[in-house]
């Protein structure tokens, strides 16, 4: 009878390691193309644009003066303020917000749950069995590597922290860069409004050039409002968000691999994921 409760538990256990394999691959985060910044960016140029043309002809609103200043402007600023090394990862920066890749917090967490699991009954060695299907995560390869070689839960701790604090400051730098262009082409609009009022109060004994250096006053701040408000900010924000959920995922794993690294419970480990969790992704593993 005893034999029989054995074998039924090692089959149970088996059958689990299956399950697990079958929950990493279909967890896994795909990159997906985030069609809400293009849409979202053509649909507010199409309305902007329809309303200009409802007053008259939109070359009323082209000018290249003004386009120069704000534009050009804005890029050298922002340039000044920034590093050399940090402005030449701005396609990078760009790149991250059209291209994303989708990570379920819920699946992640259950992901760690698993390993905790197969840990407990096969031992920590065994999840070096696995690392392969995280060949699209490094810091979860990473996580996995520590763990088999025997990292001590503190030394652990403090890598994977430093680690995570690495990811966020890069991506705030990155942000930064978005920001500073953000705060720089409205005051770019404003400074081109200055000298199109310079021009026009110059030269008022000749009419004709009143209503060029009118056109580049105005104009001008038309168009460091454009850059500002609806690009630059939105895009900031955006890239804000997706660092946040990034940040979000590498604590559940984080919180993950430390709670198997001192061979907690899984049940605790569930408990602590939760309390990170929004609400509404909160996992319920065990009954």
């Amino acid at each position: 009878m005893v034999g029989m409760l054995n074998t039924a538990k090692q089959n149970k256990s088996v059958n689990q390691g299956v399950d697990i394999v079958k929950e990493l691959r279909a967890s896994r985060g795909h990159i997906h193309f985030d069609y809400m910044t293009i849409f979202g960016s053509i649909g507010a140029v199409a309305l902007m644009s329809v309303s200009m043309l409802m007053g008259g002809s939109l070359m009323l609103f082209v000018d290249i003066p003004s386009f120069l200043i704000v534009i050009g402007g804005t890029i050298a600023v922002t340039m000044i303020a920034t590093h050399f090394a940090d402005f030449k990862a701005l396609p990078k920066i760009l790149k991250w917000s059209l291209f994303e890749r989708k990570n379920n917090p819920t699946q992640i967490a259950r992901k760690m749950i698993l390993l905790a699991m197969i840990a407990k009954q096969k031992g920590i060695l065994t999840l070096e069995n696995y690392i392969q299907e995280f060949k699209d995560d490094a810091f979860m390869q990473r996580c996995i590597v520590n763990l088999t070689d025997g990292t001590s839960p503190k030394d652990l701790e403090e890598i994977l922290k430093t680690d995570l604090a690495s990811m966020a400051y890069r991506h705030q730098k990155g942000i930064a860069i978005i920001r500073q262009g953000a705060d720089v082409a409205p005051a770019m609009g404003l400074i081109g409004t200055l000298i199109g009022l310079v021009q026009m109060l110059g030269q008022l004994s000749d009419p004709s050039t009143i209503g060029p250096s009118m056109s580049l006053a105005l104009i001008t701040t038309f168009y460091g409002a454009i850059l500002g408000s609806m690009f630059l900010n939105p895009l900031a924000n955006k890239l804000e968000r997706n660092s946040e959920e990034e940040v979000l995922i590498m604590k559940l794993r984080m919180i993950g691999t430390i709670s198997i690294a001192k061979q907690d419970n899984p049940r605790r480990l569930e408990m602590l994921l939760n309390t990170i969790l929004p609400t509404a992704k909160r996992i319920k593993y065990f009954d």
